[in-house]
């Protein structure tokens, strides 16, 4: 003969009441971690997308500018792109981890390794 209490613990398929509550918490506390880090990550990574698409297009500015410009030792226009990109490239300060490259018609031409 079985009790009323007997009865209802048998309901949980092994498991007490306790142990469900602490695993419906556990698992809600899981998923807001994980949609907290997920919203995180997204808004940190826009923010530095950003940032860089920002200092990108000053330096792309910069350039344009400096390309308009005439070579100061001869008083005229650059006469070759190589040249207009040596004389860029000497003007810049890379960044401790940025490093810069030269291309001409597609191929690398000057480059200024990170550090």
């Amino acid at each position: 003969m079985t009790t009323t209490i007997e009865r209802l613990r048998g309901t949980g398929a092994g498991l007490t009441v306790r142990s469900r509550i602490l695993a419906t918490v556990l698992a809600l506390t899981l998923l807001t971690l994980v949609i907290a880090g997920g919203t995180a990550w997204v808004l940190q990574r826009q923010r530095v997308d950003a940032r860089i698409d920002a200092s990108l297009q000053r330096t792309v500015d910069g350039f344009t500018a400096f390309a308009r410009a005439t070579d100061p030792q001869t008083g005229r226009p650059y006469a070759t792109a190589q040249d207009l990109i040596y004389a860029g490239m000497q003007r810049e300060v890379p960044g401790p981890n940025e490093g810069m490259a030269g291309f001409v018609e597609g191929h690398l031409e000057l480059s200024c390794p990170p550090g």
